[in-house]
C-alpha cells in the first residue's frame, strides 16, 4: 500500500521514463514543458546551423535550456513532495478514523488505543476484553483495506507471576512475550525497568566506544562537549521519567557519565581526580540532577494531567490484590516521596 501510493505520486508529479522516448519529448515527463521544449529546439537548431555567427547564440541558448531543464526538474521534485505530504496526511487521517471507530464500540473495560512508531497497542484489564478489541481492531483494519501481520503482533501480560494470555489473530495464536520495546522503552511483564536501564547504559556506551577514536580523543574541547550534550546524553538518559532511582542505580548510571567525561577530559581512573573537580572543569551539570529535575517536572505534568489520561490514572491508581513474598519494591511514587 505505501509502495504503490510512492510510484503513483512519483507518477503524478515527475512523470515517468519510457525506453525509446527520448526524441521528440515525452508527454509523460512532467518537467517537459513547453518552455523547456522550446528552449531545446532552439538549441538543437542553432546547432544545425554550424554557422560562426550562430556559434555564440548556441552557448546562450545551451545554457538557457539547462537553466530551463534544472527549473523544471526542481518545480516537479517540490510538487512530488507535496503529493506525497498530502498522502501521507491522508493516510494519517485514514488511520486514526479506524481507531475512532474502534473507540466508538469498546467496552468500558478497555483502556485505550495507542498508536507511535509504527505500533499499536491495546490495553485491557483481562483476556476476553482484549479478544474483543483486536477482533474488532483487526475487521475495522481489513475494512478499510489495511491488513495485520500474523508474524509482528506480540502478547503481554503485566503481573507478577506467569499469567497465561491466548490471543488470536485469524485462528492464528499470538506469541505471548516477557518483555515488549514500544516507543525505544523496554517494557518487562514483572514491571521493572532495570533491563531498560541496561539497555541505555550499552547504547551509552556504544557510542563511547564509536566517537573515541574519531572525536573523543581528537577534537577540540568544546566539539566534545557538544557531542556530550546532543548525543551521550540523550542516548544513556532516554526514557528516565520512568526510572525508580535507587542506589545501584544511581551508581552506575554516575560510573556511566563519567567514564566519557573521563576520556572528553583527557584523564583516567589512575589520576585519581574527582569526579566533582572533573565537572567543574568541563563546566558541566551532573547527569543525575538533571535527571531528578527532568523527574519533577514529569511529577508536576502527572498531577495536572485531567481525569481520562492514561499516566495520570496509571499515577493515582490502587492495586488491588496481595503482595509476593518478601521486601516490597521501590515504587515510582514511593522514590519521589
Amino acid at each position: 500500500m505505501f509502495r504503490a501510493s510512492i510510484v503513483e505520486a512519483a507518477d503524478r508529479c515527475c512523470g515517468r521514463k519510457v525506453v525509446g522516448a527520448c526524441r521528440g519529448g515525452n508527454a509523460r515527463t512532467r518537467w517537459w514543458t513547453p518552455v523547456v521544449r522550446d528552449a531545446v529546439r532552439l538549441k538543437k537548431a542553432l546547432l544545425a546551423c554550424g554557422t560562426p555567427e550562430a556559434a555564440d547564440r548556441y552557448r546562450q541558448a545551451k545554457r538557457s535550456a539547462a537553466t530551463a531543464v534544472a527549473e523544471a526538474k526542481t518545480r516537479a521534485w517540490e510538487q512530488f513532495g507535496e503529493a506525497m505530504e498530502n498522502d501521507f496526511r491522508t493516510a494519517s487521517k485514514r488511520f486514526w478514523t479506524t481507531i475512532r471507530h474502534l473507540r466508538k464500540g469498546k467496552q468500558c473495560t478497555v483502556n485505550a488505543v495507542y498508536s507511535g512508531d509504527d505500533d499499536v497497542v491495546l490495553l485491557a484489564s483481562s483476556t476476553c476484553d482484549l479478544q474483543r478489541s483486536l477482533d474488532r481492531f483487526t475487521a475495522a483494519c481489513e475494512a478499510a483495506g489495511m491488513k495485520i501481520s500474523i508474524s509482528k503482533p506480540e502478547a503481554m501480560v503485566l503481573n507478577w507471576k506467569k499469567v497465561e494470555c491466548l490471543l488470536r489473530v485469524k485462528e492464528e495464536i499470538l506469541p505471548q512475550v516477557e518483555e515488549f520495546k514500544y516507543l525505544g522503552v523496554l517494557f518487562t511483564s514483572e514491571g521493572r525497568m532495570e533491563r531498560e536501564i541496561d539497555r541505555r547504559i550499552g547504547a551509552a556506551s556504544a557510542v563511547m566506544r564509536t566517537l573515541h577514536r574519531s572525536v573523543v580523543v581528537k577534537r577540540e574541547l568544546s566539539r566534545k562537549l557538544s557531542i556530550y550534550r546532543s548525543i551521550f546524553v540523550p542516548t544513556l538518559a532516554y526514557g528516565h521519567e520512568l526510572w525508580v532511582m535507587t542506589e545501584r542505580t544511581r551508581s552506575r548510571v554516575q560510573a556511566a557519565e563519567m567514564s566519557f567525561l573521563r576520556r572528553v577530559a583527557g584523564l583516567s581512573l589512575r589520576d585519581r581526580v574527582r569526579s566533582s573537580a572533573i565537572r567543574e572543569e568541563l563546566g558541566v551539570k551532573p547527569l543525575l540532577l538533571c535527571v531528578e529535575r527532568s523527574q519533577i517536572r514529569w511529577l508536576g505534568h502527572l498531577v495536572k494531567m485531567p481525569p481520562g489520561r492514561l499516566p495520570g490514572e496509571v499515577f493515582r491508581a490502587c492495586p488491588s490484590g496481595r503482595r509476593p513474598l518478601g521486601r516490597p519494591r521501590t515504587r515510582w511514587r514511593g522514590y519521589f516521596s
